[in-house]
């Protein structure tokens, strides 16, 4: 790092949580490299170990993020890094001197290249190689290795990067004995352990994907990379010597689990009969394995993993059929006939998406706002920010930081609901979603609204919402609040299954998308309520139109409840705005019943402190 001055020819990405040791062992290995031009960027992940005063002690770029989430942290470190090449190895690793020398090298001598990796030496024994290793002190442990290594492995478990029809991968490029390849090969697969990406290349196919947490989101990328025409490159001489700290998020049973059955239902799709029967029996072993470490160790958390598997093989697959039907010629034709009212050409299918968000003072929350919106898997034809009024330099942050935002200055808070409406009729697009400010979205929060919202009948669709700091705790469900439209006995109300969309009686307003067809039908927001029950009184409007309300737990949102209010102010708004909606809602002989049963339906936010 000599030549700082200069553009680095190549980035370094380290992602660290609580391994202090480790990481100062790592960081020295990468100060001592042959090749001088690059930048190190190493991403805190929220430790407490004295890793932050350890950083100081080092020239490298720190990034903050607390985000459980190893493939958002490897984007993260995507998007601030300087050079067209970007390398990732872990906090427990060791690099060779001449590691960024052979990975800057062989990008320079091949084409079309995606990533480059080289070995990655266990140090410490990994579980399936000790595994393979007792095998071969039983006869019959023997034989059911033989038989794994047959049907699973295809007889290639030692073999460096191929993945197997059954979804594994071999083993080799973790052994030692791979460093003593002659020349580099091209793979499958390769390592976050140890991976340089062309960024161009990632950018195009559009980074890691966040919804494997901890694993086999290098696997996915590297099959992305592959389908898109890019190679990936094993080099023998770009070494690092890995050795796998036993804590951290990384080997929690139920994770590990989730992210094996996500790589198996969202990749992995083989040919034939025999490559379908290589992966269920691979998928069977996997939910062995947990009960042998369950029966091995005595510990009956280990049977979290079944739990994992179960939950991860549901999830994707039923994302995999969501992906197959919006595929299809017939729903964008009329996802699109919806939206836009009228038909159109298969040539100009165009979905028209305006986001809303509302701010009042908090430029401390915007950039991870706006951060989720560019990251979103589904594009909007425009984003408005309507700055109520803000004295923090909010207005002058987003249009200097983020361009294709549009800002809309109203000059005084003028609300939530009013101000919101200025954004709906400040905007043009079919379909409109609202948003506060102090939130972040899941990547493919836009595109799932729009799927609910396709359905018959729809006229507004919300999701999870989930705290925004971890552990990230759901704080609203969906409800039947009002079993009748004409007595609102939420006393009475239930909180309905969340693991399909279906209708539901309201939706909260940090993150909802409307119609604007049944805004023309049932009216804008309700100025009058200057926060809170905006949205239960939309609800309750366009329920009473017959349209449907409906509750995606596939679009998710991670919200600071409350955001700049304190508590005590949120009480006395809850209470005014009840009041104003009973009034509003009900005959005047039920607004003593709608306000009991409103305080006992939400009695549970106030226990919980999540008010």
């Amino acid at each position: 790092m000599k030549n700082v001055a200069e553009k680095p020819k190549i980035s370094v990405v380290v992602p660290t949580y609580n391994r202090r040791a480790d990481l100062k062992r790592c960081l020295d290995s990468l100060l001592n490299q042959s090749f001088q031009k690059f930048e190190i960027i190493v991403i805190d992940n929220g430790s407490n170990d004295g890793t932050s005063q350890l950083l100081r002690l080092y020239p490298v770029k720190i990034l903050q993020n607390s985000t459980k989430n190893l493939f958002y942290l490897a984007n993260l470190g995507l998007q601030h890094a300087s050079s067209e090449i970007v390398a990732y190895t872990s906090d427990d690793c060791v690099v060779h001197q001449d590691w960024l020398k052979k990975i800057v090298k062989t990008f320079r001598s091949s084409e079309n290249l995606g990533a480059v990796g080289g070995p990655a030496v266990a140090m410490r024994k990994q579980e399936i190689t000790s595994m393979y290793d007792s095998s071969k002190k039983s006869i019959a442990l023997k034989f059911l290795a033989k038989v794994y290594n047959a049907i699973v492995m295809e007889n290639k478990f030692l073999r460096i990067g191929i993945l197997c029809q059954s979804g594994a991968y071999t083993m080799g490029g973790s052994m030692s004995f791979s460093t003593k390849l002659r020349r580099p090969i091209y793979v499958d697969f390769l390592t976050i352990t140890n991976m340089a990406v062309s960024k161009k290349a990632i950018e195009k196919i559009g980074g890691f994907d966040e919804g494997f947490p901890q694993h086999h989101g290098d696997a996915d990328l590297s099959l992305r990379l592959k389908r898109n025409g890019y190679k990936l490159v094993f080099d023998p001489e770009a070494i690092v010597w890995h050795y796998p700290n036993p804590k951290g998020p990384s080997r929690n049973a139920y994770q590990i689990a989730r992210d094996y059955a996500s790589f198996y239902i969202r990749d992995i799709h083989p040919d034939g009969l025999a490559g379908r029967i290589r992966l269920l029996f691979n998928m069977l072993c996997f939910n062995l394995f947990w009960f042998y470490k369950t029966v091995q160790s005595r510990n009956l958390a280990f049977l979290n993993g079944i739990l994992g598997f179960a939950h991860g093989f549901m999830h994707s697959f039923h994302c995999r059929n969501l992906e197959e039907r919006k595929s299809s010629a017939y729903l964008a034709e009329r996802l699109t006939s919806v939206m836009s009212g009228k038909e159109v050409s298969k040539e100009n299918k165009v979905f028209s998406t305006s986001v809303v968000i509302l701010n009042w003072n908090g430029k401390g929350y915007l950039k991870r706002c706006l951060d989720s919106i560019a990251e979103q898997t589904y594009k909007p034809s425009e984003v408005l920010l309507v700055d109520n009024g803000s004295n923090d330099g909010s207005a002058s942050f987003v249009r200097n930081n983020f361009p294709w935002v549009k800002v809309l200055e109203v000059g005084k808070n003028m609300g939530s609901s009013q101000g919101h409406n200025m954004g709906i009729i400040n905007t043009s697009g079919c379909y409109i979603a609202v948003l506060d400010n102090d939130l972040y979205l899941d990547k493919n929060w836009l595109k799932e609204e729009v799927q609910a919202l396709s359905l018959t009948g729809v006229g507004i669709a919300g999701g999870v919402v989930k705290s925004y700091d971890p552990p990230h705790q759901q704080i609203f469900f969906p409800n039947r609040f009002f079993p009748s439209l004409k007595i609102p006995w939420a006393i009475l109300s239930r909180r309905l299954s969340h693991k399909r969309i279906v209708e539901t009686d309201t939706v909260q307003s940090c993150a909802m998308m409307i119609k604007r067809e049944i805004l023309n039908t049932v009216g804008i927001l309700d100025p009058t309520f200057f926060f809170w029950n905006e949205d239960v009184d939309l609800c309750l409007r366009i329920k009473k139109a017959s349209f449907k309300v409906v509750f995606n737990p596939n679009a998710v949102a991670y919200h600071r409840v409350g955001g700049l209010r304190t508590r005590t102010q949120r009480l006395a708004s809850f209470i005014k705005a009840n009041i104003q909606f009973a009034k509003k809602s009900y005959p005047i002989w039920q607004v003593p019943f709608a306000m009991l049963s409103i305080a006992i339906a939400n009695i549970h936010f106030f226990a919980l402190k999540k008010f």
